[in-house]
């Protein structure tokens, strides 16, 4: 089954991207991301506070638990990293795919962009 991503916004709009292949390629993006100063897929990791109660999770036992980013930054992370592939698609193994789910994880926040709405990447496990 694997790992994926996916945006969790904080109004509990439903958010449909697959997030595999951003996970099968997380060490990549990492590093296009370093060559670009922007944030690693992880930083943009974050947990709600819905999430926590369901499990039962202490908040203050997990780091940056409840951090959200405003959408503007999302869109341009993602931008950027669109941008970069395109220029250099032989840096990912498979750029089509890829791309097309950078694409949809962008859509998504370009979709909220004009509410007051707050994201963070969220995995399934």
């Amino acid at each position: 089954m694997g790992v994926a991503y996916y945006i969790e916004l904080d109004n509990d709009i439903c958010t449909m991207v697959d997030g595999k292949i951003l996970a099968e390629e997380e060490e990549r993006l990492n590093y296009i991301a370093t060559q670009l100063d922007l944030k690693l897929i992880e930083d943009y990791l974050g947990v709600s506070d819905e999430l926590l109660a369901d499990y039962d999770i202490d908040p203050d036992t997990v780091p940056d638990a409840n951090q959200w980013f405003d959408i503007s930054e999302g869109i341009q992370w993602f931008d950027s990293l669109i941008s970069y592939i395109q220029e250099n698609p032989d840096i990912v193994n498979d750029k089509d795919s890829l791309h097309a789910e950078l694409q949809d994880f962008r859509k998504v926040l370009q979709e909220a962009k004009n509410s007051t709405t707050r994201w963070h990447l969220a995995m399934d496990i």
